[in-house]
């Protein structure tokens, strides 16, 4: 009975994981709702540098709220300051206090 009951969970595990797989994962569109989704979450955003905490830490808003965005690209760095209008690409993290944003992506909206 145990055997059959730890094949039932593993069996519903891979078809959850595979329907997960499968939809896509969701995208977050603004601060407010990259705060409120989950780990992992892909994430496109709009908005402006509102300060710049390390060479590669920033605080970015888009007027529904502020996150912290890590930008490990140099080139990518450079165009993160408060004139410029992001747009930016990435997956969300957690840092132990803040909801993060590891960038892929960043360019500058005209």
């Amino acid at each position: 009975m145990k055997r059959f009951s730890l094949i039932l969970v593993l069996f519903v595990m891979v078809i959850s994981a595979t329907t997960c797989l499968a939809s896509g994962q969701p995208k977050a569109s603004t601060v407010a709702e990259a705060k409120a989704s989950g780990v992992d979450t892909n994430v496109v955003l709009s908005g402006h540098i509102v300060k710049k905490i390390q060479s590669n830490e920033f605080i970015f808003s888009d007027g529904t709220g502020e996150l912290l965005l890590y930008i490990d690209d140099a080139e990518m760095q450079q165009m993160a300051n408060e004139t410029n209008e992001l747009e930016v690409d990435g997956v969300i993290v957690r840092n132990f206090m803040y909801t993060e944003v590891q960038v892929d992506n960043a360019k500058i909206r005209n």
